[in-house]
């Protein structure tokens, strides 16, 4: 994200101290706008609003509003604060493209060693590269918001439509070594 401050600003606008509207601010967008597509309700929200739609079952209202708010407040923070980290002269030493540069390299290689030594499997990006830079943290998210209580119904179908593919794919792998 910090990548896409670097393209200047369209326009000035009463928010631009805080978001201009820079390559990061049309990066958000786009990436938020298809949350929304995916899950309207998972993708944005606001305290006083959250769950007016009446879901299978919404967050529970015990937990705080700061969690009942969804992604676009998250994504809007992250717009925000690579903007912030942008301006500095240097994080660590570096300037703000290094240290982005450096963190996204080492990022990928976690990712690459985690996969390969924990699951012993090679991450979905090298499968889809769209399933691994925008569903991906789509998944967390939503998988996050299960653990609180979001749409439960859809986790159990979820959960079965899953179980039922690994199944299949199980099946189809014993097969083929009985060949």
């Amino acid at each position: 994200m910090i990548w896409f401050t670097q393209t200047g600003t369209a326009f000035t606008w009463a928010l631009s101290d805080q978001l201009p509207l820079n390559g990061a601010f049309l990066f958000g967008f786009v990436y938020n706008l298809y949350y929304i597509i995916l899950d309207p309700i998972a993708g944005v929200s606001s305290p006083n609003v959250s769950f007016g739609f009446h879901l299978d079952n919404p967050l529970p209202s015990c937990l705080p509003t700061i969690i009942q708010t969804l992604y676009l407040p998250l994504m809007t923070a992250m717009v925000h604060y690579a903007n912030v980290v942008a301006a500095k002269d240097h994080i660590l030493g570096f300037t703000p493209m290094m240290a982005a540069t450096g963190l996204f390299v080492v990022s990928w290689i976690f990712q690459f060693l985690s996969h390969g030594l924990i699951e012993k499997r090679a991450p979905a990006l090298l499968d889809n590269l769209v399933q691994a830079l925008v569903l991906a943290p789509f998944f967390v998210w939503i998988e996050f918001l299960f653990v609180l209580g979001y749409r439960p119904q859809l986790r159990v179908d979820l959960q079965q439509s899953v179980d039922k593919a690994i199944a299949e794919w199980k099946a189809s792998k014993g097969s083929k070594k009985t060949k």
